[in-house]
Parts: structure tokens; sequence; C-alpha cells
């Protein structure tokens, strides 16, 4: 079973070869890792949370009405949500990388919440993604990416991307409480 997104560089290497690898332009984008569980926790609670199916109560998410809570009241959710997951998979615990991924159809992968690090490495390893690319800073290197990806070097770049998430504040806000 393989599949193109989230997936690491070792199951792609493992799915293509290593040659085939070598020879790619292979990138990572990575996000601030408060900023990764920010959006996490407002897709998971917002999108699929499909009760009869129990997804829910497995994400641990508090109940979330986005569009009529506060800004307040979402970085309170979101800190509860935090608690529950931590007390559920707190370090150590032998499903510890399910912490952000239950109910999510990515806790099959046991890197979903491993470092982001550790998704660009091969079996040994050693780092084999050529450039890494910060998701809050993407728009100054978007032209240096598509510089080296040919079905992009000529074509215009459309990079507004449609979120179903709705709206949150700003990552850094959600760092407030310990």
């Amino acid at each position: 079973h393989h599949r193109s997104f989230h997936a690491t560089a070792h199951a792609y290497i493992e799915r293509y070869g290593r040659k085939a690898w070598d020879e790619a332009y292979t990138f990572s984008v990575v996000r601030h890792p408060l900023a990764r569980q920010v959006s996490n926790f407002f897709f998971l609670a917002e999108n699929g949370c499909d009760k009869r199916n129990n997804k829910c109560q497995e994400r641990l998410s508090p109940d979330v009405d986005s569009p009529s809570m506060t800004d307040e009241e979402k970085i309170e959710a979101f800190h509860q949500w935090i608690q529950n997951l931590y007390q559920k998979f707190p370090p150590g615990h032998p499903e510890h990388y399910r912490f952000g991924a239950a109910g999510h159809g990515n806790e099959i992968y046991d890197t979903f919440g491993a470092s982001q690090t550790s998704w660009m490495v091969d079996p040994d390893g050693k780092m084999v993604v050529k450039d890494i690319y910060k998701l809050e800073e993407i728009s100054k290197d978007v032209s240096t990416m598509a510089e080296k990806i040919p079905c992009l070097k000529n074509g215009p770049l459309d990079m507004e991307k449609k979120n179903k998430t709705s709206k949150y504040p700003d990552y850094t806000l959600f760092a407030k409480d310990e």
C-alpha cells in the first residue's frame, strides 16, 4: 500500500527505488510544529467528524463550532484537545505516534505524529531530501521551487488553496498557555 501524500522519503524509496529517488528533485515542505498541530486540530474538529463511526470520540475532539466561537474559545478548545491527547498518548506510550493522528486516517502510519525531520530520511537515518521549504515562508520560495520542478518552470503558479477549515487565530496565539 502506498499513497502519494503524507508519505515518508523511506516509503517513496521503497516504492520507486533508490536510483529513481536519487535522480529526482526531492523536497519537503515543513510547518512550524505548533502551526501544524493547530491546523490539525481544526481540520479534525470540522471535517469528516462522523459521529456514526465514532470518529469524534476517537479524535478526542471537543465539540467545536468555529464560526460561532470567539478566538479565545477556539484557543481554549485547542488546549483542551492537547491535554486530552497528552493524557491518552503520553511520551513512552506504545501508541505515542497517534498523538494528533487518531481518527485522521493517518494513524496507520507511525510517522504521522513523528518529527518532521524523520519523514525526510532513508532507512539508515540519512537525510535524503534535497531542499526543505518552510510553509510559513513558501511565498518567497515558490519561484526557487518552480525553477527546480520541470512542470512548473513555464506555467503560471496558482498557489491559492481553498481550505475547507474555517478561519482560526494565528498559531502563535495558541502558545500563550503552558
